[in-house]
């Protein structure tokens, strides 16, 4: 299951939705919600701020980079007793290098995350620009780990740990084949080379016309 259109059961209670291929999910018509199960899925983003009613919460497994919980008070534990795999979510990214860094765009992960909430530790080999969420590494590192504020007054749930695990990806050197035709170089060099043999076939002859007359 890649998608679900749930707006038209307004009255609908529980959703139990894991180990799907779910990448996103709209709950915002369904305000009655009060279990939420939707493990293992590739979620990226969720909003609950119109599910005031939700008690039980299972989300571990998922892409999440941005939640928002801002109106849930009553949160309890998830069905096995523990928070933390809600509020931990991990990604893996593949980076290459570019002009001497590796870059990482927050807004690639999801275009409408609020940057504002995003909270990511800088030193001297990381950087973070909160306007374009531009994250800009200067020597490889094997994770980025950032905060996202939920928005939640629940206790242990104020901010998701988002882990981006990172794979270099290695850009292999152009391999220059003269039979191909395709480098631009070869093609140039082709080309004098052709004006130059034109250029010394054309000297010849006239030389040799001289000494003929």
């Amino acid at each position: 299951l890649e998608s679900i259109n749930l707006s038209g059961l307004a009255s609908l209670q529980l959703v139990v939705l894991d180990s799907n291929n779910l990448t996103e999910l709209d709950l915002s018509n369904n305000p009655l919600v009060y279990f939420l199960a939707i493990s293992n899925n590739k979620i990226t983003k969720l909003d609950l701020s119109n599910n005031i009613k939700i008690k039980y919460l299972g989300l571990e497994n998922n892409n999440l980079v941005a939640l928002n919980l801002s109106n849930l008070s009553i949160l309890e534990y998830d069905e096995n007793n523990d928070l933390l795999r809600v509020k931990e979510q991990s990604r893996n990214l593949k980076v290459k290098k570019e002009n001497n860094v590796y870059k990482i765009n927050l807004k690639d992960l999801d275009g409408d995350i609020d940057l504002s909430k995003v909270t990511l530790n800088q030193n001297e080999n990381i950087s973070f620009d909160s306007t374009t969420g531009e994250i800009t590494i200067k020597n490889f590192v094997d994770k980025i780990v950032y905060e996202y504020n939920t928005q939640t007054t629940v206790e242990g749930m104020n901010s998701l740990r988002v882990t981006l695990n990172l794979v270099e990806e290695i850009v292999k050197p152009e391999v220059i084949n003269p039979s191909t035709g395709n480098n631009y170089d070869v093609k140039f060099l082709f080309i004098l080379f052709i004006i130059a043999v034109g250029i010394y076939l054309f000297i010849r002859k006239k030389s040799m016309f001289s000494r003929h007359n």
